[in-house]
């Protein structure tokens, strides 16, 4: 990246690497997704279903730090932007520890997983709209699409769990089109 000089091949870059890591992410969190209740019943036993549960719930947090990974290459190699990166990421930390001593306690489990999401979340919209470089480079529509295909997979889960659905495995054929379709 940091060999990198001109504009159109730093934005045709960015755009393929992007991609990759969107794509490499989701397939990562499909993957992790059907093979955690195994993994978790293998390594702790009956009993730590829960555990499950709470990792599938953090999946999509695969997808914003995949998506974040892109950014903080080109801002550090290609534009010398360390300064910024480093004061986003001492952002990221505080807000981090902010939210999860707010709504741990009163939502326990729940309120880590939503603190540390949204924490991601909001330090992802900063540095892809706050930052002219990334703005400039990013292509929303892509990501758009990407999130799109996440919130549909994780709602398609949380109607097969909270509706008593057997397998959950029987639904990757449908991911899969699914994903490939948008």
């Amino acid at each position: 990246a940091a060999s990198l000089n001109s504009p159109e091949e730093i934005r045709r870059r960015y755009e393929a690497f992007l991609k990759i890591n969107i794509h490499f992410s989701i397939v990562i969190s499909l993957i992790m997704f059907f093979f955690v209740d195994w993994a978790v019943e293998l390594l702790y036993g009956p009993g730590y279903e829960r555990v499950a549960f709470i990792f599938k719930l953090m999946l999509p947090l695969v997808l914003v730090k995949s998506v974040l990974l892109t950014p903080s290459i080109f801002l550090q190699n290609v534009f010398g932007m360390v300064k910024t990166l480093n004061i986003g990421s001492f952002g990221l930390a505080i807000l981090d520890i902010f939210l999860c001593a707010v709504f741990i306690k009163p939502y326990g489990i729940f309120g880590a997983v939503g603190a540390v999401f949204t924490a991601y979340f909001l330090y992802m919209c900063w540095m892809l709209w706050l930052i002219p470089k990334v703005r400039e480079l990013t292509p929303f529509k892509i990501l758009g699409r990407s999130f799109f295909i996440i919130i549909s997979f994780v709602m398609i889960y949380l109607l097969m769990h909270f509706l008593k659905f057997g397998p959950i495995a029987i639904i990757l054929p449908v991911l899969i089109l699914f994903y490939i379709a948008v």
